[in-house]
């Protein structure tokens, strides 16, 4: 913008006004009015004065001032409408009944429902095979038994049964050639038992095979035996259907069923043959030990 050639026309517009001022107040009065020249003089005095007042003000600084109080809280606004409803998570299920409890299966959490039409206290709440259960536990052949063997015999439907150790305990003779053993020469399912604490008893050579059988132990449990030459044709049967497997090349196994006093028998857990060897002083005395347990 050209400020000169503004303030030229500015001022060709103040002195036209003032002449013409000028002549209307010299035919209304009796004074001598100012001339033109003075009256455009001032006038341009005074547009100068402005202009430099305003060339002033715009080169104040300005410098902000302290930051004042804060003012009060304003009113708590109105509640938001209500978001939709979420999808179902994968926590807890609704039991039915009361007592019903739930447990995790690794996958999903399941109900477990309370037992009915029994009589109160009667019925505690076991762990069955990795199921919390209400009662006592079943099992079938070839489950996990309570000790963590393998189960190869049941009675009850399942509610008993026998199972063995996971693994062969070792080899030994069977001892004590030549004293023959009151009261071990059970043969049925589940003499073993007994035939082992005659054994114990009547034989002072350690270790034997009835020892090593009964001093194992698993997961708390040590009530172990060595089996009646039944349990272990039982237990061939399991080796059979690819249930248990064998590690040891010597697949004959002592029984703790003795037959006379130089011999007991043995059995081929791989064939399912039983026969009769020398208590001990012979290669063919020393054979496998597979500890077993009665539930």
């Amino acid at each position: 913008m050209n400020i000169n050639k503004t303030v030229k026309q500015i001022l060709a517009t103040v002195i036209m006004a003032t002449l013409v001022i000028s002549s209307s107040a010299m035919a209304y009065s009796k004074v001598r009015p100012a001339s033109a020249t003075d009256l455009a003089a001032e006038t341009i005095a005074r547009i100068a004065n402005d202009m430099q007042l305003q060339n002033n003000i715009n080169n104040i600084a300005l410098t902000p001032g302290d930051k004042g109080e804060m003012g009060d809280k304003g009113d708590k606004g109105d509640t938001g409408d209500e978001g939709e409803k979420g999808d179902k998570g994968n926590g807890y299920s609704d039991g039915a009944n009361p007592g019903d409890m739930q447990y995790w299966d690794g996958a999903k959490w399941v109900v477990l429902p309370a037992p009915s039409g029994v009589p109160f206290g009667s019925t505690g709440l076991n762990f069955c095979k990795g199921i919390p259960t209400w009662g006592a536990c079943t099992y079938a052949i070839g489950d996990t038994g309570p000790a963590g063997g393998i189960v190869f015999y049941v009675t009850d439907g399942g509610l008993h049964g026998m199972e063995a150790a996971p693994e062969d305990q070792g080899v030994g003779v069977w001892g004590c050639s030549g004293n023959l053993i009151s009261g071990a020469d059970g043969t049925a399912i589940g003499t073993g038992e007994q035939n082992t604490a005659d054994i114990l008893k009547g034989c002072d050579e350690r270790p034997v095979a009835a020892s090593i059988a009964g001093s194992f132990q698993l997961n708390g449990y040590s009530d172990w035996f060595l089996p009646s030459v039944d349990d272990l044709l039982q237990l061939h049967k399991l080796v059979e259907a690819g249930i248990v497997i064998l590690a040891s090349p010597d697949h004959w196994h002592w029984s703790s069923t003795e037959l006379f006093d130089f011999y007991a028998w043995m059995v081929n857990l791989s064939t399912g043959r039983a026969t009769d060897t020398f208590k001990e002083t012979t290669s063919w005395a020393i054979r496998v030990v597979r500890a077993v347990r009665a539930f």
